[in-house]
Formats: C-alpha cells, sequence, structure tokens
C-alpha cells in the first residue's frame, strides 16, 4: 500500500487513492492488530524474537501509512 501510494501507477493512481481513502479507516484498524499481535512468551524463543521483531517493524510501517494515508486530501482523488 504505501508503494502504491508513493509511486502510483499513472492509469490506476485516482481509483486506487479513492479505494484507500474509503477503506482508510477499516486498514487503519486491521494493520494496527496485527502490529500489536504478540507470540506468547513461553512459545518457541526463536518464533517469540522473531515476532516482537515483526511487531516493531509493523508498527513503523503502520505509523508511515497512516501518515501516506493522511496526506490524502479530497482534491488528490479526481477521475478525469
Amino acid at each position: 500500500m504505501l508503494d502504491c501510494l508513493r509511486n502510483p501507477d499513472p492509469d490506476m493512481n485516482a481509483v486506487i487513492r479513492m479505494h484507500l481513502r474509503g477503506k482508510k479507516a477499516h486498514i487503519l484498524r486491521q494493520c494496527k492488530q496485527w502490529a500489536a499481535a504478540k507470540t506468547p512468551a513461553h512459545a518457541n524463543y526463536g518464533l517469540h524474537e522473531l515476532t516482537n521483531k515483526t511487531s516493531n517493524d509493523l508498527k513503523r510501517l503502520v505509523a508511515e501509512l497512516e501518515t501516506e494515508l493522511g496526506n490524502m486530501n479530497v482534491e488528490s482523488v479526481t477521475i478525469e
């Protein structure tokens, strides 16, 4: 999603932006749930550490996505 917002396909830009703007709340809610997911401490140590690292990476990416989606305005979503 970040790539679509940062490097839009000229032919699909308006459609993608309209879709993402309409689904913004749902997308962010789901991504934040994924980022908050934790592996139980009693799980395999390697899996636990990997999941926590992935969770931190996801939190960073969700923050970037939230910023990108927040930068979209009505004028940036027009169909010609």
